[in-house]
């Protein structure tokens, strides 16, 4: 039976989903509301696995295999979270968390790792507990996209690019 911290994930990826499910209407117009809820829960979950969990990881295990393609992934995942969103980026969104997730779940991946390394430890259950919902600004379109993305990324864990010199 799997251990708690790995059915909550497991749990959260079922809701992340069925969200995003929610997020395009008949009409095929983007419900924001939806949306909004459904980013805050993907970023929390991305924040979890990037503050929590693979620091943890790399604290027994050192440097892992898969740790950079997953900042890249959660990185462009939070990208398509961040500006007004359209039903075209939430059919992709739905087809990079389904990839995203997979990769997680495959054999010595996260999930794995964290119920061979961390899921005894009752320090990790609580300190997902106490991790915060994030703070999201509001939609933005046009030229505050690229600042609304940094405090984002810097929400959910990751390093944000730098700033591109004006042209």
């Amino acid at each position: 039976m799997p251990l708690p911290v790995v059915e909550r994930l497991r749990a959260e990826r079922q809701t992340l989903l069925a969200a995003l499910d929610r997020c395009v209407t008949a009409a095929g117009e983007v419900d924001l509301i939806a949306f909004d809820e459904f980013r805050h829960r993907l970023v929390w979950l991305i924040a979890v696995e990037q503050r929590i969990l693979l620091p943890g990881l790399v604290a027994q295990l050192g440097a892992l295999k898969f740790q950079h393609g997953m900042q890249r992934d959660h990185a462009d995942l939070i990208t398509l979270c961040v500006a007004s969103p359209n039903p075209e980026w939430v059919g992709n969104l739905a087809e990079l968390l389904v990839n995203h997730f997979e990769l997680e779940e495959c054999p010595d991946g996260l999930l794995d790792l964290v119920t061979l390394h961390l899921a005894n430890q009752p320090a990790i259950a609580e300190a997902i507990e106490r991790l915060q919902p994030p703070k999201l600004p509001r939609f933005e379109a046009g030229a505050g996209v690229r600042e609304q993305l940094r405090a984002v990324l810097s929400e959910a864990g990751l390093s944000a690019p730098p700033n591109r010199p004006e042209r």
